[in-house]
């Protein structure tokens, strides 16, 4: 029985020894990251592009080596855009799985969530895609965000707008939904330092054919520029509507989503000159140019922002894993602070500024649709082509 019990202490402290000397998150053959992306629901397609980009960025690192000879790898769970999936989810990751960081968060209902849980598990969240600006206002220690909050989504296209619409009549058509709402609010903080003003505000619901009336009261101000703020297929249905009704105004649509591929093909001529914000320009780095060609060739379809973010993502916890020395949690954390990586979605520096805190803040740019392809127009470092506006402007 003392034989038997000496055996058992001795197994106790290898287990223990085991512990101490394999950290979370590793395998004999590597390290495993969790991540949560929508793959079913509505948002399934943009979140099985941010898989692709993820899977592309992992094999390139593990081509490179992996992290200290070790393979990268990651355990994808679909989250189904719902946000009791995603809360659920972290626990996994982190009672069952001893992950050392945690990627994903598409929508900012199930970002503010992946938020939340992981500031009280005490594990890094690295935040792809949702732009609430109250995710990385929360002063948590373990959140970080790869995309740039809301509010600065539509900066590039408003410094624009000054430099060319001083004093201008404007009005804002904006989809009923949060995002729209921040959009207009945007706009109408912007529109006193401009000098502009503001004849009308109205408010649409995503899917509604009829909207004959707000075109009616909205066109009889007269507008020199309208600010829309609609995604697809809403967008090109509305800015057609619009020019048809209006050619000699200037139409702005805030809404970065309208700048996929194909959103305006639909509409083509008919959108001609409709003004958008990008989040990611694929020309603007070499490295980003690269993750665009290959993705292309491989899916045979044009990555957007989305997915070089969430390639973005990846590339920063390979880099906080490394810079941390080893693969656990509260490492990484310290890791991610302050940290620089250059990525396909330009450099990604996490810190705090105007109450924000490790969060990133990306350049944005102002693009312009020809009626088949967009250009870029502003900042004029990475103008491909000058704004074409009415004559009148």
């Amino acid at each position: 029985m003392k034989r038997l019990f000496g055996k058992s202490v001795l197994f106790l402290a290898l287990i223990l020894l085991a512990m101490v000397f394999s950290p979370a998150g590793t395998t004999a053959d590597g390290v495993v990251l969790g991540v949560i992306l929508p793959l079913s629901g509505t948002h399934a397609a943009l979140g099985h592009m941010q898989k692709n980009s993820m899977l592309m960025a992992v094999e390139e690192i593990n081509a490179r080596g992996g992290i200290s000879g070790k393979k990268l790898a990651l355990d994808i769970r679909d989250s189904g855009g719902q946000v009791r999936n995603a809360r659920a989810l972290v626990d996994h990751f982190v009672n069952d799985k001893g992950y050392p960081i945690v990627l994903g968060g598409f929508s900012s209902s199930v970002a503010a969530a992946l938020a939340d849980k992981c500031e009280q598990k005490h594990i890094p969240v690295v935040v792809v895609t949702g732009s609430d600006d109250a995710i990385t206002l929360q002063n948590y220690r373990y959140v970080f965000r790869v995309s740039p909050p809301r509010s600065r989504y539509p900066v590039a296209a408003l410094d624009f707008a000054r430099s060319r619409f001083g004093r201008a009549n404007i009005v804002l058509i904006t989809e009923r939904s949060i995002y729209g709402d921040a959009m207009a609010r945007t706009v109408r903080q912007a529109s006193s330092a401009a000098g502009w003003t503001i004849s009308g505000e109205w408010k649409f619901d995503s899917g509604s054919r009829n909207l004959e009336a707000i075109y009616s009261e909205a066109l009889a101000a007269a507008p020199k520029v309208i600010f829309l703020s609609a995604f697809p297929p809403d967008g090109s249905k509305i800015i057609t509507e619009l020019k048809l009704m209006s050619p000699g105004s200037v139409i702005f649509n805030l809404t970065p989503a309208s700048t996929t591929a194909g959103s305006y093909a639909q509409c083509g001529a008919s959108c001609e000159g409709v003004i958008n914000p990008a989040l990611w320009l694929p020309g603007a780095v070499q490295s980003a140019a690269r993750y665009r060609e290959k993705y292309v060739a491989r899916y045979d379809s044009e990555p957007d922002y989305h997915g070089a973010q969430a390639y973005a993502a990846v590339m920063v916890a390979d880099q906080a894993i490394r810079k941390a020395g080893a693969a656990q949690a509260e490492s990484v954390r310290d890791a991610l602070v302050g940290i620089t990586v250059s990525t396909p979605y330009g450099r990604v520096n996490f810190r705090e500024w105007e109450g924000f805190v490790n969060q990133n803040d990306p350049p944005n740019y102002v693009l312009q649709w020809t009626g088949s392809a967009f250009e870029v127009v502003w900042p004029e470092q990475f103008r491909t082509a000058e704004p074409v506006l009415p004559k009148d402007h």
